[in-house]
């Protein structure tokens, strides 16, 4: 099964007891008073809390090719050719390959520990290529770096967030079960709207959706594989911060 946009957007005005043309979600645009219409608005909200799920506690596998430039140790992951599902993004590398061939990962400190001149290591092959690194959260890197006469691709599998739907009818997003899905993605946007309104009381009083998307959010990570949850793998840290007793 699978849900769209449409569905998790009558789900948020369910939520919220309100009709489908409700001004809840309006906004101004900052041009002379034009607004953006309420349904655009909840809209936005329902991908950036699917993006959030996928960044805190949902693993979405991506396949990326990231081509590495000439004369270069490192390329940015927002730099991909081509990536799978066509229209995902990439944000956290962890398996990184040049051709079929699987590179080691290291971190940064422990290549310099063993190469003080790392930054000067060339590889004038492909296959001189032996390791990568993350020079930080947004780039990819590898040592020896590129010093062949042009790009390396590499192929890099990690965790991602999903393509937006083609249309607001097609039932693209089917990650987590459909009920789930709709239950965390209409608490965060009912969340947002009930922020955006904190100055009407009636609507602040609704603002207890936040505490059933983070609930959620926890459940969900919860559920990891442990390897996600290890340091230094892409889900290390909890959505939410638990209180120390």
């Amino acid at each position: 099964m699978a849900v769209s946009i449409n569905n998790l957007r009558t789900e948020v005005y369910k939520y919220l007891n309100e009709s489908s043309n409700s001004t809840l979600g309006q906004l101004p645009n900052g041009q002379g008073g034009t607004t953006v219409t309420g349904d655009n608005v909840v809209k936005d909200w329902i991908i950036e809390g699917i993006n959030a799920l996928c960044r805190s506690c949902v693993f979405y596998p991506v396949v990326a090719t990231i081509n590495v430039p000439s004369q270069s140790a490192a390329a940015p992951i927002t730099s991909a050719a081509s990536i799978t599902p066509n229209g995902a993004q990439l944000w956290y590398p962890m398996d990184v390959y040049v051709g079929n061939t699987r590179l080691t990962h290291a971190s940064e400190q422990s290549i310099r520990a063993n190469d003080m001149a790392y930054k000067a290591t060339a590889a004038t092959i492909e296959s001189a290529i032996k390791y990568w690194y993350r020079q930080d959260n947004y780039r990819v890197a590898v040592y020896p770096y590129n010093n062949t006469a042009s790009p390396v691709a590499l192929t890099v599998h990690g965790a991602g967030v999903p393509p937006v739907p083609a249309t607001d009818d097609a039932a693209d997003y089917s990650f987590i079960p459909d009920d789930l899905m709709k239950q965390l993605v209409a608490s965060y946007v009912a969340m947002m709207l009930v922020f955006k309104n904190t100055d009407d009381p009636s609507v602040a009083q609704r603002a207890f959706w936040g505490n059933q998307y983070n609930e959620g959010r926890m459940n969900l990570w919860q559920r990891l594989d442990a390897n996600l949850r290890l340091a230094n793998q892409p889900f290390s840290m909890p959505p939410i911060q638990v209180p120390q007793r």
